[in-house]
């Protein structure tokens, strides 16, 4: 299953509502269906248990493209949102005492963390405008010499509505 579709009634959408009250997007006070991911991202050692990261290699323009195919699909099921569960791009980092994950696969996260206005930031936010819906992205984030938890919601105009980092 790629994405589970709820439909949230217009009390339960009022924060989406007051942050497109001030972008150029309008938004109605109807029911909104939302669509939210619930694939792992390419290239991740399943089960969600397994912590063997042998071969696993992330790579952030797969994962853009396989974002762009979601929020594709989920415009074409009727989503007026999608969500992506956090630090989707370009995956959650996990590991365990025999697999220390920061020791070895580190400095592939952060050369694989999104960074907003590269290449592979526009493509999702072109995406986003095309697919005409609101997204709500979790990712890794490259700013600086700094790498955050972030999460951004997109108008369908591409515009950032909200961003924050989780530290």
């Amino acid at each position: 299953m790629f994405f589970s579709k709820v439909v949230v009634a217009a009390t339960a959408s009022a924060g989406l509502a007051a942050a497109v009250s001030n972008s150029t997007a309008t938004a109605t006070l109807g029911n909104i269906t939302v669509a939210m991911v619930r694939s792992a991202p390419p290239n991740w050692p399943s089960p969600l248990l397994n912590y063997d990261w042998t071969d696993s290699v992330l790579n952030i323009s797969e994962t853009v493209d396989a974002g762009i195919s979601l929020i594709k699909k989920a415009a074409q099921d009727g989503a007026g949102i999608i969500t992506f569960p956090e630090l989707w791009f370009p995956g959650f980092p996990k590991g365990n005492a025999e697999n220390n994950w920061t020791v070895h696969y580190l400095s592939n996260y952060i050369h694989n963390s999104l960074t907003i206005g590269s290449p592979n930031w526009n493509r999702l936010i072109e995406a986003i405008k095309e697919a005409g819906i609101y997204a709500g992205l979790a990712y890794s984030e490259l700013k600086g010499d700094n790498i955050f938890m972030s999460q951004t919601l997109i108008s369908p105009l591409g515009d950032i509505l909200a961003h924050r980092h989780k530290v």
